[in-house]
């Protein structure tokens, strides 16, 4: 028998069929493991496969979203471990309210992209209702382009909202303001976390807001959050600005969170005469904010818009103008 007709032997024990088989599978421990892209519809290179079901990245699935995209594959297996990998170059719309819905009550999965820079896979939010909600445990999104601000006639009221524990938003690229005139936003923010959100990690992203003007689309804030406890806000980059001089991109609002953690990040709030870059508007928020570089427009005070937290502050340093070396912070609105 030849090499490439050969069955797999692990251990002395066949685990597999033939190599060189188009059914031949080599079992992996872990959940069901999924690929979207646009070559969905290109020739399969395998001849007894039905193109485009997911089972590879020459048979990838077309989309992510809709009854038959790969969320929908998932639909209600819990904390199996599933994996989407979305290839590079992949571009889909974020099109409507609740745009996952096809996992049902699917949770402990990762939706993960490939690829880096501009090349990796990217969705457009393309509709003023048009959400993405974490509303099941344990969901990751990483190394994705989230456009939430597309075109000036769209307004996305709040793109995503975290409800669920133990959810990350890690290594995304994330653009909440595209202009002056292309924003997003409502009362709440682009990313809103509430209380049910415990554990949530927003880690490594890089966010972009260019409206410096903080009017497109009225978007109140980058993160806000609601009763997050244990929450991880670590090593992002946001960048742009909020619609009003104290409200900081990391905004805390209405039941205070415990236990949170804000260390490593560049913020920055442009608005003219801004005075904050993390801002919480209820008192009593407990946890550890350290080693954070942040930037306002006006007097140094970024931590707090008044002395509501109740967080460690350690090695905070802000600046307020340009080629200007940051001032430490040594207390809620001071520096030295």
């Amino acid at each position: 028998m030849s090499r490439m007709n050969s069955p797999l032997f692990v251990g002395g024990v066949q685990v597999g069929l033939p190599l060189g088989s188009s059914n031949a599978r080599v079992p992996t421990p872990g959940g069901r493991i999924l690929y979207v892209g646009n070559l969905a519809a290109a020739t399969s290179l395998k001849e007894s496969m039905v193109p485009g079901n997911g089972s590879s990245p020459d048979e990838p699935l077309a989309t992510l979203f809709g009854a038959n995209g790969a969320m929908a594959q998932l639909q209600n297996r819990k904390n199996v471990g599933d994996i989407i990998y979305v290839l590079p170059g992949h571009v889909e719309s974020v099109a409507v309210a609740d745009a996952a819905s096809a996992t049902g009550s699917a949770s402990g999965f990762s939706v993960i992209g490939l690829g880096s820079g501009t090349n990796r896979p990217a969705f457009n939010w393309t509709a003023a209702t048009s959400t993405w909600l974490l509303d099941t445990s344990g969901v990751e999104l990483s190394n994705l382009i989230l456009n939430f601000a597309v075109t000036a006639a769209t307004v996305v009221a709040t793109p995503i909202t975290v409800s669920a524990a133990n959810c990350r938003i890690v290594d995304c690229f994330i653009n909440w303001g595209a202009s002056t005139t292309i924003g997003c936003g409502s009362t709440l923010g682009a990313i809103a976390v509430t209380a049910a959100a415990d554990y949530f990690d927003f880690i490594g992203n890089f966010c972009l807001n260019l409206d410096v003007a903080g009017t497109a689309g009225q978007a109140i804030t980058l993160l806000s959050l609601n009763g997050a406890d244990f929450c991880k806000l670590n090593n992002n980059k946001i960048f742009g600005s909020t619609t009003a001089t104290t409200v900081g991109a990391i905004h805390f609002v209405t039941t205070l969170s415990r236990n949170v953690e804000i260390i490593g990040n560049y913020i920055e709030n442009l608005i003219a005469s801004s005075t904050i870059a993390i801002s919480s508007l209820i008192a009593g928020v407990t946890g550890f904010v350290g080693y954070n570089q942040l930037r306002v427009n006006s007097a140094i005070s970024p931590i707090t818009v008044s002395a509501n937290m109740s967080t460690t502050l350690f090695q905070n340093y802000c600046a307020d103008t340009v080629n200007q070396s940051g001032a430490l912070v040594v207390g809620a609105g001071t520096s030295t």
